[in-house]
């Protein structure tokens, strides 16, 4: 499994949104493992209604429909197009674990699948308690920089979070070539999520391809 965060580059945004989608899409048709993209809220329904490929977003708030402007509810997530959405990300942190569960609750409320980000194993343990779909590793000092798996003392935490969750383990943080997915499976992990690489490559499909024949 193959997760793609678009975040918010201009290479990712809008109409360049729905190419990249597409190329996403034909990546896991032709590859046969599947991909799933994290879009910004604004371009759910563009992606969905043109293109045949799991959505999710990046974050929600823990709101119900109401008197909650500016605010993002997993209600319109859902009616948007989304079947996910991203909680916890390093780069949109929830406050406490309080709200974290809240909001994962939302989502579940409308069927939602959810992946957690997680910077450590005792948050990965005590966010397994929730039951999310996935769950991923991700040191915050490594995101779009280097891949966990050229550390020594990341390394066994990695083969640690994989054998200690219940949910399905996905690695992030700095994964850049084949050789970092092919050492990331190697140790559990089932599934990586990557995003400035795909969005700087010259050719995102082959970088797609390339990842995605690391996978049985």
């Amino acid at each position: 499994m193959i997760i793609v965060n678009f975040k918010t580059y201009l290479q990712t945004s809008g109409e360049n949104a729905l190419k990249m989608a597409r190329i996403c899409y034909e990546a896991a048709k032709q590859s046969g493992v599947k991909i799933i993209i994290g879009v910004q809220s604004t371009d759910i329904y563009r992606i969905t209604s043109q293109v045949d490929i799991p959505v999710f977003a990046q974050h929600l708030d823990p709101i119900e429909p109401g008197r909650n402007t500016g605010f993002i509810s997993a209600f319109s997530l859902k009616n948007a197009g989304a079947v996910g959405v991203f909680l916890n990300h390093s780069e949109h942190p929830f406050s406490d674990f309080n709200t974290l569960e809240k909001s994962h609750q939302l989502a579940k409320k409308e069927g939602l699948e959810t992946l957690i980000f997680v910077p450590q194993i005792e948050t990965a343990i005590r966010v397994d308690q929730f039951h999310p779909d996935y769950i991923a590793l991700e040191e915050p000092s490594l995101v779009g920089k280097e891949a966990m798996i050229h550390f020594p003392k990341f390394k066994q935490m990695i083969t640690d979070f994989c054998q200690k969750i219940k949910s399905i383990p996905l690695l992030g943080a700095g994964i850049r070539i084949k050789g970092d997915v092919n050492e990331s499976l190697k140790l559990g992990i089932k599934g990586i999520a990557f995003s400035s690489q795909f969005v700087q490559a010259t050719d995102p499909k082959q970088l797609l391809l390339s990842f995605a024949a690391c996978f049985p």
